[in-house]
């Protein structure tokens, strides 16, 4: 699949990822939140910025189930991937 393509079929399943926690479907939102993950990892890289906004949409539905643990650790990745400024990780190397 060409690279644009895969970018925005990633953005669109978390599109749908986030539709489904605003109507209360957290099973069906996880599932799609991370596989837009994975999918993001594989095309973009770990602390890529794309990855960074899949982990916003999990973590926003790890608060809204109370999961203040993974919360916690979904923000940390996030925060490593707004400092670094991408690429910097990668690099790297570090996971």
């Amino acid at each position: 699949m060409c690279r644009l393509l895969q970018i925005r079929v990633i953005e669109a399943r978390s599109e749908f990822a986030g539709a489904a926690l605003a109507r209360g479907d957290f099973a069906e939102s996880e599932r799609l939140y991370k596989h837009a993950l994975q999918q993001a990892e594989v095309c973009e890289g770990y602390y890529s910025p794309l990855a960074g906004s899949v982990l916003l949409g999990l973590h926003d539905l790890y608060e809204a189930q109370g999961r203040e643990e993974e919360a916690s650790d979904t923000w940390q990745r996030i925060r490593v991937i707004l400092i670094s400024g991408w690429g910097l990780f990668e690099r790297a190397k570090l996971r």
